[in-house]
């Protein structure tokens, strides 16, 4: 009950607080009315012509103020010639500022300062340039030092590149002399088998095997001859000692003792087993090429043994005996194929050159070469005795294991199948070969290159010899062909015979 009188009591007091503001606004409106139409009264009469008075006043006063300070030219630059009306003191300090304080002295203080600092920049300019130019110099200098230090590194060769150097020297011409033997080993070849004047076959199949001492023609041209004289081994054929009719009884002499027995015949010993054979058809059969006269004997036995029967000129009329000549030289020229894998072998394996081939012959010979291949040898742990290192290594004869006076008096000359097998496979089995590669890169650069030719000289080789295989299944595929042809023309002739 309380609280709703409470309420009730705010209610009238609310109401009356509204009642006394709309009264207060009302009586506030009608006295401003009241006000303003005062005002227009006012200033129509008094008010009006006191604010125009005033204003002139104030416009005169600028006016005087204004000619007072500025004066008549105030603020026009440059300073007129005529002196301005008024006394203008804006104006003289103006004068003053311009004439005598920024012409007389900030302008030529400002001049000498310009020109002190253009001296000065110029100054400094020249150190900036110098330091410029110095930096420049500097660089230059830094660029030619490592071109030099460059260059001192790239152009130092190794010890490595001369051991290629040095050791390819006597290829060419130790290939040459390969080539001329076997230039001459098929042109005994061809002579042999044509019965060529002087040849080893020159009359026929008899005297081609005949004793020397029985033969018109001397030794060492008969076959047989040259058996009995130089490689017969009395001590074949199951020999007993002290019982002459025992053991190869046609040897005309005791048995050999200095290390030729036989080597007509072993192809290993004496073809594939040296690196260096003792043959060279420059000179005539002498003792320094030992290997000549062998070599020629084994190619008499493997290829062509029994030559053709020589016919007279005259028997070559009749159209048949012309047909076998044919015959005959078409066997020869086959028979020249299979040799010439023979031959190439040779030629690879011919000695080298010498000191004492002439003053034709190169300066840097195979025998000098040899002395410094030699050390390849003793790294690889071969002995450093000669005898050892030449004999057994390089031509697989030593006197410890022959009979004395086995030993050819010169064997020093690397063939060139010896020197290509120490650059292409000996030089890389060292432990020196590969902590060399531990270099600079120009000089690995340059072992890489001297590498790769050595590579294409061995696939120069490779390709030669694949050549020679190719003609030689070449002419075995001619051969079975032949052999069909010849079933069929006999075919064919049976046919005719019997009238089909």
């Amino acid at each position: 009950m309380s609280n709703e009188r409470t309420h009730h009591g705010l209610k009238k007091t609310g109401f009356k607080n509204l009642m006394i503001c709309f009264v207060f606004c009302f009586a506030m409106i009608f006295a401003s009315r009241l006000l303003w139409a005062c005002i227009d009264t006012c200033c129509g009469t008094v008010v009006t012509p006191t604010h125009i008075i005033t204003r002139e006043v104030i416009s005169l006063e600028h006016n005087n103020l204004r000619i007072n300070i500025f004066g008549t030219s105030s603020g026009i630059l440059p300073v007129p010639t005529l002196p301005p009306d008024g006394p203008g003191r804006l104006e003289k300090h103006e004068r003053w500022l311009i004439e005598v304080f920024f012409m007389q002295y900030l302008a030529p203080a400002l001049m000498m300062m310009t020109e002190q600092l253009t001296t000065v920049m110029a100054e400094q300019m020249l150190v900036v340039g110098t330091y410029f130019d110095a930096d420049t110099q500097m660089d230059t200098q830094l660029l030619l030092q490592q071109l030099e230090a460059q260059a001192h590194k790239d152009y130092q060769p190794d010890f490595g590149m001369c051991e290629f150097g040095t050791n390819v020297r006597s290829l060419a011409a130790s290939d040459f002399n390969g080539n001329y033997s076997r230039m001459v080993l098929n042109k005994h070849f061809m002579d042999r088998q044509l019965g060529n004047g002087s040849s080893v076959g020159a009359g026929g199949t008899a005297l081609d095997r005949a004793n020397a001492d029985t033969a018109t023609v001397p030794t060492p041209y008969q076959r047989l001859g040259y058996f009995l004289k130089n490689t017969c081994d009395r001590n074949d054929l199951n020999r007993v000692i002290g019982n002459a009719n025992t053991g190869n009884i046609l040897c005309a002499i005791e048995p050999q003792n200095n290390g030729w027995v036989n080597r007509d015949i072993d192809w290993t010993n004496n073809i594939m087993g040296p690196r260096t054979l003792n043959v060279d058809y420059k000179t005539t059969f002498a003792e320094s090429a030992s290997d000549n006269e062998r070599l020629l004997e084994m190619s008499n036995l493997l290829y062509g043994h029994e030559v053709f029967s020589r016919p007279d000129g005259t028997l070559l009329k009749a159209q048949r005996n012309q047909d076998d000549f044919l015959d005959s030289r078409s066997v020869t020229a086959k028979r020249s194929i299979a040799q010439t894998s023979f031959n190439a072998i040779v030629g690879l394996k011919s000695r080298g050159t010498r000191l004492t081939d002439g003053p034709g012959g190169r300066v840097a010979s195979s025998e000098e070469t040899a002395e410094f291949m030699r050390f390849f040898l003793i790294e690889l742990g071969i002995p450093e005795t000669e005898a050892q290192e030449y004999r057994q290594y390089m031509f697989q004869k030593s006197e410890a294991h022959e009979p004395p006076g086995a030993a050819d008096s010169e064997r020093g000359e690397l063939s060139y199948y010896a020197q290509m097998e120490i650059l292409a496979k000996k030089i890389y089995q060292r432990p020196e070969f590969y902590t060399g590669l531990y270099d600079k890169p120009a000089n690995t650069k340059r072992k890489g290159a001297a590498m790769q030719a050595i590579k294409s000289m061995l696939d120069r080789d490779i390709f030669n010899s694949q050549l020679r295989a190719e003609a030689i299944t070449s002419m075995i595929l001619e051969l079975k062909v032949v052999e069909e042809q010849q079933n069929i023309e006999n075919k064919l002739g049976l046919m005719k015979e019997q009238g089909r």
